[in-house]
């Protein structure tokens, strides 16, 4: 609620809906930030991020995939964890979480080796990594996936700003060489 409350407050304070935002930010935190200020919600982003400005209303794509076909392990639980991972996969780190917890769970990973190259790559990201997590949601009936993103910032704020529809989200972010749990939040 405290979340939705700055979007609130913004809306309430200015007459443009436009937002420009500093692209580099923890993974928790450009999620948080994207979500608070999400498409849904009316706001337009302009994010700054290694001298480029990627706007949210430039809906362009690259044709093609940006990831390499996803990997599903497990099933069963009404708990899930989704892996992005790009230059670099997420890998077995994931294992550390909640002392191997998480392990048994049904995983979707998504990697690529690709970069972003503009907006019309990131939005094909984007696009793919939330249709890939709602297929997962859906198919496995989750009610709360844990979700950890290596990937640029600018990535995870601009899925933040899109991600809706998809229930219960559970960040964990890399701190002090481990992941740890940082925010929770339900993107109905």
């Amino acid at each position: 609620a405290a979340l939705t409350g700055i979007g609130d407050f913004i809306k309430a304070s200015r007459p443009r809906r436009c937002v420009a935002l500093d692209g580099k930010q923890r993974m928790s935190v450009a999620c948080l930030v994207g979500y608070a200020l999400s498409a849904t919600r009316g706001f337009l982003l302009d994010i700054e991020h290694n001298g480029h400005h990627n706007r949210t209303d430039n809906h362009g794509k690259v044709s093609g995939t940006f990831f390499d076909p996803p990997v599903e392990i497990g099933t069963g639980t009404k708990q899930g964890v989704v892996c992005i991972g790009f230059p670099t996969p997420v890998g077995d780190d994931v294992a550390a979480v909640a002392g191997g917890a998480l392990m048994g769970l049904p995983r979707l990973e998504l990697s690529t080796g690709n970069a972003i190259a503009g907006m019309a790559t990131l939005n094909l990201a984007v696009a793919e990594a939330k249709q890939a997590l709602m297929r997962f949601r859906s198919a496995h009936q989750l009610e709360l996936v844990h979700l950890f993103v290596r990937a640029p910032s600018v990535f995870a704020m601009t899925l933040g700003h899109r991600l809706n529809g998809v229930g219960c989200i559970q960040l964990h972010d890399w701190v002090d060489g481990s992941y740890l749990q940082t925010a929770m939040f339900h993107a109905g």
